[in-house]
């Protein structure tokens, strides 16, 4: 869940106990104003493995297009100061394309990005 300055944290729930347990996946500090999930990895199935994390927010100080691969413990930024697209209405992950992230905008239609490999 993005909860802006309180940052970005996971809901669990677990039906055979009906206990619901929570963690924070940002640190003390960083706010998340929008998430989204996509694949993990190009071997991954969107359905049953962990997903990757795309979120939009300020993360150690600096605003942008952030994705954890490993729940939170480190961000990547995807953008740079010159790619900031207005204001950001949402934020996701492809299902089935590993790196590609889709951005709505509210000034600039739908941009999407993805991993350029050398």
């Amino acid at each position: 869940m993005a909860l802006g300055a309180d940052g970005l944290w996971k809901l669990t729930y677990d039906p055979d106990t009906d206990v619901i347990q929570t963690a924070r996946l940002s640190r003390e500090g960083d706010s998340v104003f929008r998430m989204g999930l996509g694949i993990l990895s190009p071997e991954s199935d969107y359905a049953t493995d962990d997903k990757a994390i795309y979120c939009n927010g300020i993360v150690d100080g600096a605003y942008g297009f952030y994705r954890t691969l490993d729940g939170g413990k480190s961000y990547e930024r995807l953008n740079t100061d010159r790619q900031m697209y207005g204001e950001i209405n949402s934020i996701d992950g492809d299902c089935r394309v590993f790196g590609r992230f889709y951005l709505a905008t509210g000034s600039n239609g739908l941009k999407y990005g993805e991993e350029v490999t050398a």
